[in-house]
């Protein structure tokens, strides 16, 4: 009975298929891995509102989740290849390291007011947006 076990303990405990230990099919993300790393299939990031704000033309952007892009003095709100809003950049700041990847961000600074964030390259543009109260 003893032998039996142990038998069982070392069949279960080694792949009869690779004796190495190493499983035939390994899974997970791995350093050495293409791809790990790879681009996004869009160039503009991924910009999530949470309120809705008056753009620069005094247009309401509903809350959502929209593509930025900076243009000199200006970052782009798209959603499904179009424009849909236009923010006046109010702060240029160089960074002291290069950003790998281009980021965006909103953040609630008060009842008034959302700060949007872009960082790309060696820059990082911000932008102050008012909160609008009335529905379109």
């Amino acid at each position: 009975m003893f032998f039996e076990l142990l038998v069982s303990l070392l069949i279960c405990d080694v792949n009869p298929a690779d004796p190495t230990g190493k499983t035939i099919y390994p899974s997970g993300i791995h350093d050495c891995d293409e791809g790990f790393m790879s681009l996004p299939s869009s160039k503009c990031p991924v910009l999530k509102i949470s309120v809705p704000i008056i753009d620069m033309d005094g247009k309401i952007v509903y809350p959502g989740m929209y593509g930025a892009m900076l243009n000199k003095k200006q970052i782009f709100l798209i959603q499904s290849g179009e424009i849909k809003a236009v923010l006046s950049v109010t702060v240029t700041k160089s960074l002291p390291q290069q950003s790998i990847l281009t980021e965006a961000k909103a953040v609630i600074l008060d009842s008034e007011y959302v700060l949007v964030t872009f960082k790309e390259n060696l820059s990082e543009a911000q932008s102050i947006v008012r909160i609008s109260r009335y529905p379109e």
